[in-house]
């Protein structure tokens, strides 16, 4: 789609520059709204919470089951998640208890329905910002296709964490920075071009790339935005929410990142090239 040009006299000088970046800037502005973006980010950061808890503590089971010790699981999942998200956040892997053992069958049905929503609301709000139909039409195949997701998107996510964790401890605490930034630009990328269809409307590989590192940059300046947020008001958390507080800041946090990735999908979906 390209932009359309605003009526009036032709710009010249600086508004020739100016103005082609401003209607792109509207264009993708349009499209994220008329998909209803802030609703599709709602979805999207509600799955997430939904599926993290399940998540999380099957992860402990499995890797109970194979023997690691609980501390240093902690402090490795820990030391990686602090890379990828606000202190807060990544401080709860820390406290995720051990699993009886007559809950771990409920919880691998939790995973597997908790993942699938959280899928679905990925590729739903992706979609709707190429300006795609959500589903097939065919809820087998849909629920086939969520499944492949499910397990690209869940070894992505593996992948990003070790790899990021990795690099903070041998390259040097210097690089923790700039390997988050890179897992985000990836894994944006990665969620643009696989969740949305082989059709009109998906990013060109290099429109998805450009647009994914500045969503990128855009999700660290919110993590550094937010340690500061849970620093400034954590005496003001205790005294009006208690434990709630900090469960809002995350959910505020989530909805801000999720709105980034889809502002950056509805800007890369409405570059002309040729598609990926």
């Amino acid at each position: 789609m390209s932009a359309v040009a605003m009526d009036g006299p032709p710009a010249t000088g600086l508004g020739a520059r100016v103005r082609p970046a401003w209607d792109r800037v509207m264009v993708a502005h349009r499209r994220y709204t008329s998909a209803n973006g802030d609703a599709l980010a709602g979805s999207v950061t509600y799955a997430l919470l939904v599926c993290s808890a399940p998540a999380l503590l099957l992860v402990v089971t499995v890797l109970n089951a194979v023997g690691a010790r609980p501390g240093s699981m902690a402090s490795t999942l820990h030391h990686s998640a602090r890379l990828l998200l606000p202190d807060d956040v990544a401080a709860a892997v820390g406290r995720v208890p051990p699993v009886p053992l007559a809950l771990r069958v409920g919880l691998v049905v939790a995973l597997l329905w908790t993942s699938l929503r959280l899928v679905r609301a990925l590729r739903t709000a992706v979609r709707a910002m190429c300006g795609q139909n959500a589903g097939s039409g065919n809820p087998i195949v849909d629920a086939a296709r969520d499944a492949v997701l499910g397990v690209l998107l869940l070894a992505a996510v593996a992948v990003a964490v070790t790899t990021t964790g990795w690099v903070d401890a041998t390259v040097g605490s210097g690089w923790g920075a700039p390997a988050g930034i890179a897992v985000v630009w990836l894994l944006f990328t990665g969620l643009m071009l696989r969740f949305s269809w082989p059709q009109p409307g998906r990013p060109a590989a290099a429109a998805a790339l450009r647009a994914a590192l500045v969503g990128a940059g855009v999700v660290w300046l919110l993590t550094l935005g937010a340690q500061s947020y849970f620093a400034a008001t954590a005496e003001l958390h205790r005294e009006l929410y208690r434990t709630a507080g900090t469960l809002v800041g995350v959910l505020v946090w989530c909805s801000l990142a999720c709105r980034t990735l889809l502002r950056a999908t509805a800007w890369a979906s409405t570059v002309e090239g040729p598609r990926s």
